[in-house]
C-alpha cells in the first residue's frame, strides 16, 4: 500500500467573520488518474463541500481547504473556499453538531466520525430535527461522504488512516501519543463503506466558545 496516494483534507471554516475557525478533516486514496491535491481541493468542493454548505446557517463563513499527500511533500495545496452556509436565520450555539458515522470494511481501523456545525434553530424541536426538507439535505451529504469522489480525470476513495501508536518517553506512568504514517509500512487504510447519521442534534466539545 503507497503512502504517496493517500491525502489528508482538512475543511477550514469560519463560525462568522472573524470568529472561532472550525474544521473537519477528511482522508482519500487516489485511485485512478494523475490529479494532485489542487484537483481534489477543486472536486471535494463540488461533491462535499456544496452539500455542507446546504446544511448550515450563513454564520458559518467558508475559509480554505488544504490538502497535503502524506506521502509526498511536494503535493500540497491550500485554496480558497468561498461562500457561506446557505440557511438563513437564528442558529444554535456552535458545539450543536449533525454527526455523521464512517463505518469503514476492516476491524483493524476503527470508524471515522464528521461533526457540522451551524444548524438553524428552525429545523429542530428539542435537541431533534424534525424539518423535513433539512432532513432531505443531511441525507444528501450523507451520500455523498459514502462515495468515490469521481471527475473527468481522478477517483478519490474516502478512507480512514489508523494512527501510529508511540511511547512517549520519560513519562512515568507510560503515556502514548498518537501520529499518522509516515512510511508504507506503517500505512493501515479502512476504505469507508457506509455512513450513518441522526436526527438527533449531537454535541462537540472542541467547539464550545
Amino acid at each position: 500500500m503507497a503512502l504517496n496516494t493517500v491525502y489528508q483534507l482538512r475543511a477550514r471554516q469560519r463560525w462568522n467573520t472573524a470568529g472561532k475557525f472550525q474544521e473537519c478533516v477528511f482522508y482519500y486514496d487516489h485511485t485512478a488518474g494523475d490529479g494532485v491535491s489542487s484537483d481534489l481541493a477543486t472536486s471535494w468542493g463540488t461533491a462535499i463541500g456544496t452539500a455542507m454548505n446546504d446544511i448550515q446557517d450563513n454564520i458559518m463563513k467558508n475559509y480554505s481547504i488544504d490538502i497535503i499527500n502524506l506521502g509526498n511533500p511536494a503535493d500540497f495545496a491550500s485554496v480558497p473556499w468561498l461562500g457561506t452556509g446557505a440557511i438563513d436565520g437564528q442558529v444554535l450555539p456552535p458545539f450543536n453538531a449533525i454527526n455523521y458515522t464512517m463505518k469503514v470494511n476492516t476491524r483493524a481501523v476503527k470508524k471515522g466520525s464528521k461533526r457540522i456545525s451551524g444548524i438553524p434553530e428552525a429545523v429542530q424541536e428539542s435537541g431533534v430535527i424534525t424539518d423535513s426538507g433539512y432532513l432531505a439535505d443531511m441525507e444528501t451529504l450523507r451520500i455523498a461522504l459514502q462515495q468515490e469522489i469521481v471527475s473527468a480525470d481522478d477517483t478519490w476513495l474516502p478512507v480512514v488512516v489508523k494512527r501510529v501508536k508511540e511511547a512517549v518517553v520519560g513519562t512515568v506512568p507510560l503515556q502514548y501519543t498518537y501520529r499518522l504514517p509516515t512510511t508504507d509500512l506503517e500505512l493501515t487504510l479502512g476504505e469507508v463503506v457506509v455512513v450513518l447519521t441522526t436526527p438527533n442534534i449531537s454535541h462537540q466539545v472542541s467547539r464550545e466558545l
